[in-house]
Parts: structure tokens; sequence; C-alpha cells
């Protein structure tokens, strides 16, 4: 487990404070409001007060207070942090598609003193997600773990390694198979002729595929494909995708009346 202190943008340059909270399934983003710093601020300096510490020592008590915050979110259960605030949320790892870190320049022309940040974007099937943090390693290497992570559990071993076609060639009902032409996940340049072959070798002579122009993994109109751009697409299938369907099984379906 990891933590990390981040910054989510609003307006005006203002932002909301959370601890990101990193575990093994999922990542946690606890909100922590001006009055529960406020509250470790205070606490540090009476606890500083009543060891009969001095003014700076008081100070840097109250400092460490602040930054190191995130810090208790290590001996905390997931189910407390989430139910700490209101705000808190999490993504489970399994869904997160790419986590990507920029490092910027925030120094505002200080040629003496150079100071960085990076600007981290999680996207994943919960949605996407905008963050700032501090230039620690640290922080960067929690990171990297997740994504590392994620490729070695053991479901993404099992997608990465699995061969349909033993399945396909047992299948002998008719088969549907509808491909997005600027699918990027299930491209149909790789998999609508293994696919169809597949079938063949079986022995079923009722299947039919169809490539729809223009349309996406989730069928869906688009210009590139790019799963990065599923929140912003219209939620409507692209043209004669649900008649297509539609016809396909009225063909083979007998109802009853």
């Amino acid at each position: 487990m990891g933590v990390m202190f981040l910054r989510k943008p609003k307006s005006l340059g203002r932002y909301d404070s959370f601890g990101g909270v990193i575990t093994g399934k999922r990542m946690i983003f606890a909100q922590i409001t001006s009055e529960m710093l406020k509250d470790a601020i205070n606490m540090a300096r009476d606890k500083a007060k009543a060891e009969g510490k001095g003014f700076f020592e008081q100070w840097a008590d109250q400092l460490s207070a602040s930054f190191g915050y995130v810090q208790k979110y290590l001996t905390m259960e997931p189910s407390a942090i989430l139910s700490e605030t209101p705000g808190n949320f999490d993504i489970d790892n399994s869904s997160i598609r790419e986590i990507k870190l920029t490092r910027k320049d925030i120094s505002q022309g200080n040629k003496k003193i150079k100071k960085y940040e990076f600007e981290l974007e999680i996207k994943s099937s919960q949605g996407k997600y905008a963050f700032r943090m501090d230039d620690k390693d640290e922080y960067v290497k929690s990171m990297t773990d997740v994504q590392l992570r994620q490729m070695q559990s053991t479901w993404m071993k099992y997608f990465i390694v699995y061969d349909p076609a033993p399945a396909l060639e047992k299948v002998t009902c008719p088969v549907l198979m509808l491909f997005g032409e600027l699918d990027l996940q299930v491209p149909p340049s790789q998999n609508k002729e293994p696919m169809e072959n597949a079938l063949q070798k079986g022995g079923n002579r009722d299947f039919k595929t169809i490539i729809f122009p223009k349309a996406n993994h989730l069928f869906l109109s688009t210009e590139t494909g790019n799963p990065g751009e599923y929140p912003t697409l219209p939620k409507e299938f692209v043209p004669g995708f649900l008649e297509t369907m539609k016809d396909w099984i009225a063909a083979r379906v007998t109802i009853v009346k």
C-alpha cells in the first residue's frame, strides 16, 4: 500500500485536496477538507505545547501534521477510508485502462529555483480523473506499481494467452459477428479472418460477419476509435447496428403468436 497527496483542480486556481491510497485491488481517493487539516494542525500544536516545545518546534510539528496528513491512511481499513468523507471514492485497478503522468514546470519564470509537479490522468471504465501531485519519486513509483500489478494480474495473464479458436470450432449454432471498423480493442483486421476460419473448421455454415464503418469497440461513431473518447461520444449506436441484429434474429427465429 502507498499514499500520496493529490490536488484536484477547480476553477480560478482553486483545488480540492485528496489523499490517494493505493492497494493491491483498488485506488481510493479520500477528500481532505480544510476543517480536517485545521484540526490536525491544532492537535499537533497542542501536543507540542504539552511536551514543552518552543515556538519553532511547535511550528515544525504543525507543518509536519499538514504535509504528512495522508500517512494516517496507511493504518486505516479501506472501508473506513471510504466512509470518512462523503466525497471519497475508489477505482478498481482492473478497470484502469491508462495512467498518464506529465511533468510540468511551475517555476513561473524563476531561473534559479526550478519547481515541478505532475499532472496525473487516470482513464478507467468508471470514468476519467485528473489530479496534480508533487514531483516525488515515491509518488511516481506508486503509480508505476499500479500499472505493473494490473499487467501481472491473473485475469490479464489469462486474457493475453487465451485462444478462442478451439471454442469457436465447437460452435454449431448460427453466429453473427459484428465489428467496428475503428475498434482498437478487438481490431477486425486481426480477429475477423481467424474467427471465420475457426467456425469453418468446425463445420459451421451459418455465420455472417459485418464491419460497421467509423464504429469503435462500443459501436459508437468515432473518428479515431481511441477508448479515451468513450465518455465524450454521443450515446447512440452507429446507423444500422440494431436493425442488423433484429433482421438477422428474425430470419432465424419462428415467432409464435
